[in-house]
């Protein structure tokens, strides 16, 4: 069985790939890194450090339909916004320094503010609702401990914000919800900064559907608390959309999905939005959300809500040339 991507050739025959930055193993089945530092690997030891692997099952595959109509309602007022974007994880754990290494800080000169995640050496992906007109944005990777400086940590300038051109903040604030920032001098790559995989469209959902994935940031702790110094993080179930519905009074545009626990109590929160929602895969992280928006934070009966990036996928491998 493929470990990461696979396609019927000729005669039926499977053909297994690999992800940019990796190649296939000897056994034409495996990927091994082909780059010094390639995407979606922690490379630092992280002693007692266990991931979930989402196992890689290839069949009943319930993939979306490339062709499926967005569902985009211009008639959505201000008036109908949630109350909160979202910029924390509240009842996460301390990350481990290189534990989420394609994780960056957005600051603003002032303090930071939202997440986001890197691309590429000249590239990070975000939320749109995190920029804000004339704001001067710094993004810092290589960040742990923000009360601290870290000799880990590169600032970056962000020369050009690029929103999704179906964003429209006064049709709908969290309504495609991305943005990419490119930044002045490309990141020199290491073991504390390092790119996230993005897959395409298609295995970009199927592994949103292997149910749970890893949301990070420096966000609120708890519910109108006071944001971490270190970088938190949380494994999420994915919420299905009958329940996500319900749970709202908001509308779930099929550019979102939701995530979380029914029982309240851990969520991401106040300024981790921007920041990602990762699926690992045999050891590797692919981003499948970015944080988006919800109500309150870790309530009961309430999800945090991402930005599907299945959906976007081939907009941000164009803008930022990747292969």
């Amino acid at each position: 069985m493929c470990k990461q991507f696979c396609k019927k050739g000729t005669d039926n025959k499977v053909l297994c790939s690999c992800t940019t930055g990796y190649r296939l193993a000897e056994d034409q089945k495996s990927c091994e890194p082909a780059v010094p530092f390639p995407c979606g690997r922690v490379s630092v030891s992280l002693n007692s450090l266990k991931f979930t692997r989402a196992e890689t099952i290839f069949s009943n595959m319930d993939s979306e339909n490339s062709t499926e109509d967005e569902t985009i309602l211009d008639n959505v007022t201000q008036s109908t916004q949630p109350f909160n974007d979202f910029t924390r994880v509240v009842g996460g754990e301390n990350a481990k320094p290189g534990q989420f290494p394609w994780q960056v800080l957005l600051h603003n000169k002032i303090e930071g503010f939202c997440g986001g995640s890197i691309v590429n050496e000249k590239w990070v992906v975000t939320a749109a609702h995190c920029i804000k007109p004339g704001v001067e944005i710094t993004i810092i990777a290589g960040e742990h401990n923000t009360e601290k400086e870290e000799p880990t940590e590169q600032r970056r300038n962000v020369i050009r914000v690029i929103p999704h051109h179906n964003y429209n903040a006064t049709i709908n604030k969290y309504s495609h919800d991305i943005a990419l920032l490119e930044l002045d001098e490309p990141l020199m790559l290491n073991s504390y900064v390092t790119p996230i995989c993005i897959a395409d469209r298609e295995y970009t959902n199927i592994f949103l559907k292997f149910g749970s994935g890893y949301v990070s940031g420096w966000g609120k702790v708890f519910n109108r608390g006071r944001s971490a110094s270190i970088l938190q993080y949380l494994k999420v179930p994915l919420v299905d959309r009958a329940t996500c519905l319900r749970s709202t009074k908001f509308t779930i545009y099929n550019n979102m999905f939701c995530a979380g626990f029914h029982g309240g109590g851990k969520d991401s929160c106040q300024g981790d939005s921007g920041g990602p929602h990762v699926t690992e895969v045999e050891g590797i992280s692919f981003l499948t959300g970015i944080i988006s928006w919800g109500e309150e934070c870790a309530v009961k009966g309430k999800y945090g809500i991402y930005t599907k990036v299945s959906r976007y996928v081939n907009w941000i491998k164009e803008k930022t040339q990747l292969t």
